[in-house]
């Protein structure tokens, strides 16, 4: 029974699994790569997962700012990186003479990290730029004259963007303004500010920042709202969304986006609206892939409705009903709510009503945030468990507007 031929078929399959592992290695750079490289850039943006994790004996950015070579400093994550995030936000700073730290100090995540001297600025590369910027980004932070002249002067999108960072914080900067800006302003990086901080201070029109922005002609800007219409819900992202789904020259990831946001409506809502706009693009996307996607928002929708109904069957071990929920910090779909705030309130299991209440404070983008604020307050006065008690509270304070 040994098929003929067997010892060549294991070599061959060696040498495969050889080739196949040496093109793998190929594709990405290693810390076993920089063993003998002595970089010259002075400052090193590496915007992948892990590559700063300095609680490791040995990570890649360690070897840009510890090895030879002429790296001062290098921003680079610890952990897991958020992904459809403005990286690369303020970065214009830099060649108007801002120091690494200054860049780094408005818009820095948790897993990300400077290694190196925050210190440390080039200088000033472009025309126009004010004397004393870097100090005055320690400064003249709440000087919010200083921040309205250099926006009315300057010319240089980057500092323009600055200047709306520092008047948002201060509270000098109306949301009309920004709505203005993110529809009418000539300069994507201006536009892509303007809806940041929107999304940044919870802006009660954020769902119309959204739908502008889902639109606009540069894709960053057009990415970062789709992420956000991921967890909306709201019925007038739904056209655009329709209409961006059919468009061939939509971007691939704002693609990927789109599809997902799908899933915060009722699935026979999505449909029709689908099939009427499928008559004006018959062409794209191909009628397999089309069929395919109808179908699986159907699955989708099924499967969320049997789950739900297993939410408060204590039958079930809690570690079998935790998934339920818990995917619900990414989604925040509007449809599981009803489910889930009655069991909040009635369901007898504090160990799911403790992760029900803190999955709720994942929803601040929602189109369902005020009825969870609404529902919470009430809630709060009628809570007996402590815990349960306590995750209200921060929720509440998760969902509520940035204050500075």
């Amino acid at each position: 029974g040994v098929p003929a031929g067997l010892d060549m078929a294991v070599t061959e399959s060696r040498s495969d699994t050889s080739a196949d592992s040496v093109f793998a290695a190929g594709m990405d750079m290693h810390i076993q790569d920089l063993a003998d490289f002595t970089p010259q850039a002075r400052f090193v943006m590496l915007d992948a997962c892990f590559n700063g994790a300095f609680l490791q004996d040995d990570y890649i950015a360690g070897h840009y700012v510890f090895g030879d070579g002429g790296t001062v400093a290098v921003k680079a994550n610890s952990v897991n990186t958020l992904q459809d995030i403005w990286s690369t936000e303020l970065i214009g700073l830099l060649g108007c003479g801002v120091s690494i730290g200054n860049w780094a100090k408005e818009l820095f995540t948790l897993e990300s990290h400077i290694i190196g001297d925050p210190t440390y600025r080039f200088a000033t590369s472009v025309d126009g730029v004010p004397a004393g910027l870097d100090m005055a980004v320690t400064e003249r932070r709440s000087d919010t004259s200083y921040w309205r002249r250099l926006f009315k002067k300057t010319d240089i999108p980057d500092l323009k963007a600055l200047s709306l960072v520092m008047l948002a914080r201060e509270g000098a900067l109306p949301q009309e303004s920004l709505m203005r800006l993110l529809a009418d302003d000539p300069d994507p990086v201006v536009r892509t500010e303007a809806y940041a901080l929107l999304k940044k201070y919870l802006a009660p029109d954020l769902a119309e920042a959204t739908r502008v922005a889902l639109s606009d002609s540069y894709e960053l800007l057009s990415r970062l709202a789709a992420a956000v219409a991921v967890k909306s819900g709201d019925r007038d992202l739904l056209p655009v969304l329709v209409k961006l789904y059919f468009d061939p020259s939509t971007p691939t990831r704002v693609y990927f986006q789109v599809r997902d946001a799908f899933d915060q409506y009722p699935a026979a809502e999505v449909l029709a609206a689908l099939d009427r706009a499928r008559a004006d693009s018959p062409l794209w996307p191909e009628e397999a892939a089309y069929e395919a996607f109808r179908k699986s928002l159907d699955r989708s929708e099924q499967m969320m409705y049997s789950e739900l109904g297993e939410l408060g069957d204590t039958d079930i071990p809690f570690r079998k009903r935790r998934p339920i929920v818990t995917p619900q910090r990414n989604k925040c779909q509007t449809q599981p709510l009803d489910a889930m705030l009655s069991y909040l309130r009635d369901g007898t299991d504090n160990e799911m009503r403790l992760l029900i209440a803190e999955t709720l404070g994942w929803y601040v983008y929602s189109s369902g945030k005020e009825r969870i604020i609404s529902f919470l307050g009430t809630q709060l006065g009628m809570e007996s468990d402590p815990q349960v008690k306590n995750e209200i509270v921060k929720t509440l304070n998760r969902l509520s507007p940035v204050k500075y």
